[in-house]
This record gives structure tokens, sequence and C-alpha cells, in this order.
């Protein structure tokens, strides 16, 4: 990639957290089709008569109990966040990394390089995935040989309708030769 290290590594540690949260994704999506409300949330939405909740522009809720402070701000390596009123245990990372703090007060947070400041509600959850796969579906490998040949009979084939065309691309596809 073009920064090579230790950016690289940064961006396939935080992809693969990405696919540990798609349950959780999952679950907000279908929540916000249902009954009209964001993935995303200000933390005023939950917290509506807190001034200093409202003044949060740069903090949002994960659905309604992980809230994320991201460093917004180049070469910072740490933040002021407000808590709304509750109980808050430090999520940093997607992993418990310290004791529950009461909320209707700033903290200062601590975040290096490859650290994103979060917080998760007590009695709040996430919907967690097992260890990351490199794709949101399970694939099966596709031989070198055949791939090609998949996507141009793909190609040839798409002016004659989507079932026809998906259905002989699920038969196997002999070796080039």
């Amino acid at each position: 990639w073009r920064f090579g290290e230790p950016y690289l590594s940064l961006a396939r540690e935080w992809l693969e957290r990405r696919y540990r949260l798609l349950p959780t994704l999952y679950s907000l999506m279908d929540e916000s089709a249902r009954e009209g409300l964001p993935a995303l949330r200000p933390l005023c939405m939950y917290a509506p008569g807190d001034a200093e909740a409202l003044r949060m522009d740069d903090a949002f809720l994960f659905g309604r109990d992980l809230l994320v402070a991201p460093i917004v701000r180049q070469a910072r390596t740490r933040r002021h966040v407000y808590l709304p009123e509750g109980r808050w245990l430090p999520f940093f990372d997607l992993g418990q990394s310290g004791e529950p703090v009461e909320g209707g007060q700033h903290v200062l947070a601590e975040a290096p390089l490859g650290t994103a400041p979060m917080w998760l509600r007590a009695g709040g959850a996430l919907a967690g995935g097992t260890p990351p796969h490199q794709h949101a579906v399970p694939i099966a490998p596709v031989p070198a040989t055949s791939t090609a040949r998949a996507r141009a009979f793909g190609r040839r084939h798409q002016a004659r309708g989507v079932s026809q065309a998906a259905s002989a691309a699920c038969q196997p596809l002999p070796a080039l030769s």
C-alpha cells in the first residue's frame, strides 16, 4: 500500500474489527428499516435535556450502547469526551480497557495512533462475530484456472437474463488448457 508500515497493519486491524461488528451493524440496519432510527446516533438522542450531549458534535452512538469518540485532529493522541448520564465501560478497540466510569462528566481519553476511544453503556451489548474473515460471506475458493473463464462467461451472457446466467455460473467449469 502507498503509506507502508505501520499504517498497513493498522488498516488491516481496523478492517478486521469492522468484520467483528457486522452482526451489530446488521441488527442496527434492521432496526433502522423497521423503526426509522439511524445506526449512528447523536449523543443527545438518548439525553435530550443534556446541553453537553447536544454540544458533542464529534462523537456519536453506534446504536444505543456504544459511544464512539474518534480522534479527528491530526497528530493528537488524546481528547476530551463527554459521557452522558449512566455508567460507561471503556471499550477501546472493541475490548474492555478499564474500570466503569460514571457518566454526566467529561473524561480524557488517551488514544495513540490505531486506538479508537469507545465506551459501552452499562447493561448494553454488542452482537459480536467470530474471528474475522477477509469477506462478509464465506465463499468457496475458486481455482485460478477457472476465474478468467467465469468472468468472461458472465459478461457474454448478461443479456440472456440474471437467472440463466446465475444458474450457469454455479456449474463447475473445466480447467483451461
